[in-house]
Order: C-alpha cells, then sequence, then structure tokens
C-alpha cells in the first residue's frame, strides 16, 4: 500500500507487487538504459555532467520518500 501511494515524477510507478513463499516482486514500467547502477557498470564512472543532472532528480524524489516517513533502500 506504502510503493501504490507513491506519486513523484521522479520516483518510479509500482504497478504490481505479489509474493511468494519467500520472494515480493514488484512489477515496475521498463526502463530501456537501466538503473544507475546499470549505467554504471556499463560505462564507468558518471560524467560530472550526468551526475549535475540525475543528483537533484535523485535527492527531491528521496526528499519527498523522508517527508512521507518513508526511508529508501
Amino acid at each position: 500500500s506504502i510503493l501504490g501511494g507513491i506519486k513523484h515524477p521522479n520516483c518510479m510507478k509500482v504497478v504490481d507487487l505479489f509474493r511468494s513463499k519467500s520472494r515480493v516482486y514488484i512489477s515496475m514500467p521498463f526502463m530501456a538504459n537501466g538503473t544507475v547502477g546499470t549505467v554504471v557498470n556499463k560505462h564507468g564512472p558518471l560524467s560530472e555532467w550526468n551526475c549535475k543532472v540525475w543528483f537533484p532528480a535523485m535527492a527531491r524524489a528521496v526528499k519527498y520518500l523522508h517527508e512521507r516517513s518513508i526511508a529508501h533502500r
């Protein structure tokens, strides 16, 4: 219910969530470039330009979550 209530332009939308006996599955829209970790693993460290563009958006998303008492892992 928490994930379904997150509505912010810099937060991924949760399409569906379900559990098996030992795992939780979260369905989200497909992101062609993957995660930030995927980009770093594929292309090496982020450029200063990418950091300047991406970091403020990520910080706004985490701020949004923290204002709602939601911790980001």
